[in-house]
C-alpha cells in the first residue's frame, strides 16, 4: 500500500521530478530515487525533506486510520547523489545510509553539514595511507607493515580517530575501511615471500554483507599477493555482540588463506573471551602495557604470561609502541615475538625499513639472547628476600616471637 502511495503522490510533492524508483527495503523502510534539476544545498534539502514528510504523512492519513486505527509516523531523511560510472554501487550505498541515519535521527543538521566534504573525502579517494614497520625480536629483519590511514591534510577529518567515528555514527564505516584497503593494497609496493600487510577492520564491518563479495581477493591478486600475506586486525576497542555470526564469518576468511589479528590487548577493552573466540595468529599487545616496562616488574611479568600462553595457543605477541631502546630489550629479554613503534620505526610513505644502525643493535641482541637461552623478567634482586638466621637448637616459639618482632 506505501509503495503505491509514493508512487502516486510523490510527483504531485515534487512537480517537475523524474522518479526513478521506489522500493522496500526492509521492515517499513523505503527508498525514493529522483531525478531534480538544479543545484541543491543541504539546506534546501532538508526543507524538502519537512514538506515532503507532511504531504505523504496527509495523503496516506485516512486510508492508513482506516487500516490501523491510528495516524501515520513519518520519519524522512535525504542524501545528494552524484551518479558516476566508476563507482555507482558505492555511491548508492553511502547515499541510502546517509538518508536513513537523517530519518531516524542519528545524524544531525551539523553532521549532515560535514557529510558533503566527508564523501567528497571517499568519493576522490583523498586519504593518505602510511605503512609501520612490525619487526621480529627473535630473528631480525621485518615481518611485515601495518596500513594506517591519515585524512586530508588541513581537513576536519585529518585525524584518523575524528574520521573513523565519524564514520561509523553516520553508518559509512564499511565504504571509507573499503576505500582505505584499496589504497593499501595499491600503494603497498613490493612485499617478500613471507612479509604480511595488517589492514585494520572493525568487527561489524567484517561481517558486512558487501565484504563478503570478494573484493578483498581479487584486490589482492591484481597485486600479486595471496591471502597469506594479508593479516586482517581486528581491534578490541569495539565489542563484538554475536560471535557465532561473527567467527562464522571470520572462518570464511581462514579457509582463503588469510590470518587474523586481535588488536589493543591490554588497553582496558579487551576481553579474553574475544581472543578465545577469535583464536587469532597474532596479538598485539597495547602500548599502555609496553610503556615504561624496564622499570615495571608487574608489566614485565604479565606480558611474559602473555607470551607464555600465546605459545600455548599457537600464534605470536606482537608489542605495540615501543619507543625507548630498554624497551625494546626488555621485551626481547622476556621472549616477545614482535615489535612495532616509534623507536623502530615511525608510520610513512613509502614504507620504512628499519634504519640500518638500529638494524645491527637488534641483530647483535637477537644474536645475544639466541646465545644466552634464557628468558627473564626480573633481576635476581627483585626476588630475592632477607632470611633470619637461628641456631639449630633454637626453639619453635623463640622463631615465632622473633618473626613476630622483627629482631635478630
Amino acid at each position: 500500500m506505501f509503495k503505491k502511495c509514493l508512487e502516486r503522490e510523490i510527483p504531485e510533492i515534487f512537480p517537475g521530478s523524474e522518479i526513478l524508483a521506489v522500493e522496500n527495503l526492509l521492515g517499513v523502510d523505503f527508498v525514493v530515487l529522483m531525478a531534480m534539476e538544479g543545484r541543491l544545498e543541504h539546506g534546501k534539502l532538508q526543507k524538502i525533506a519537512i514538506s515532503s514528510r507532511i504531504g505523504i504523512k496527509e495523503r496516506i492519513k485516512q486510508e492508513y486510520l482506516k487500516i490501523t486505527g491510528r495516524e501515520p509516523d513519518i520519519h524522512v531523511g535525504y542524501a545528494l547523489l552524484g551518479l558516476k560510472a566508476k563507482n555507482v554501487e558505492s555511491q548508492l550505498y553511502t547515499a541510502l545510509r546517509e538518508a536513513q541515519g537523517l530519518a531516524r535521527g542519528s545524524i544531525s543538521l551539523e553532521t549532515a553539514m560535514l557529510l558533503s566534504e566527508f564523501r567528497e573525502i571517499l568519493d576522490r579517494a583523498r586519504l593518505e595511507i602510511v605503512y609501520q614497520p612490525i619487526v621480529p625480536l627473535r630473528s631480525g629483519g621485518i615481518l611485515g607493515w601495518e596500513a594506517l590511514t591519515r585524512g586530508p591534510r588541513e581537513s576536519y577529518f585529518r585525524s584518523p580517530d575524528i574520521l573513523f567515528t565519524f564514520a561509523e555514527n553516520v553508518g559509512l564505516l564499511y565504504p571509507l575501511e573499503r576505500v582505505c584497503r584499496r589504497l593499501a593494497l595499491e600503494n603497498l609496493g613490493r612485499l617478500g615471500p613471507d612479509q604480511k600487510l595488517f589492514l585494520n577492520i572493525h568487527p561489524r564491518t567484517i561481517s558486512d554483507p558487501n565484504f563478503v563479495r570478494g573484493e578483498t581477493m581479487r584486490l589482492i591478486e591484481e597485486m600479486g599477493l595471496k591471502p597469506s600475506s594479508i593479516v586482517f586486525e581486528i581491534t578490541e576497542r569495539h565489542s563484538i555482540n554475536d560471535f557465532p555470526n561473527f567467527n562464522k564469518t571470520l572462518e570464511h576468511y581462514r579457509s582463503q588463506g588469510y590470518l587474523v589479528a586481535v588488536d589493543d590487548v591490554g588497553s582496558g577493552f579487551s576481553s579474553l573471551e574475544s581472543i578465545a573466540e577469535i583464536r587469532p595468529d597474532f596479538i598485539k599487545i597495547d602500548k599502555s602495557l609496553v610503556r615504561d616496562i624496564n622499570l615495571n616488574p608487574i608489566k614485565r611479568s604479565l606480558l611474559e604470561t602473555f607470551i607464555t600462553f600465546a605459545e600455548k595457543i599457537g600464534c605470536a605477541i606482537i608489542a605495540e609502541g615501543i619507543e625507548t631502546w630498554e624497551e625494546l630489550t626488555t621485551l626481547a629479554n622476556i621472549g616477545a615475538h614482535y615489535g612495532q613503534g616509534y623507536f623502530l620505526g615511525r608510520p610513512g610513505f613509502p614504507k620504512a625499513y628499519l634504519d640500518k644502525s638500529l638494524e645491527q643493535k637488534v641483530l647483535r641482541l637477537v644474536s645475544s639472547r639466541r646465545h644466552g637461552g634464557w628468558k627473564h623478567a626480573f633481576t635476581v634482586g627483585e626476588i630475592t628476600e632477607n632470611a633470619e638466621i637461628v641456631r639449630k637448637d633454637c626453639l619453635v616459639r623463640e622463631v615465632k616471637k622473633i618473626k613476630n618482632t622483627g629482631r635478630k
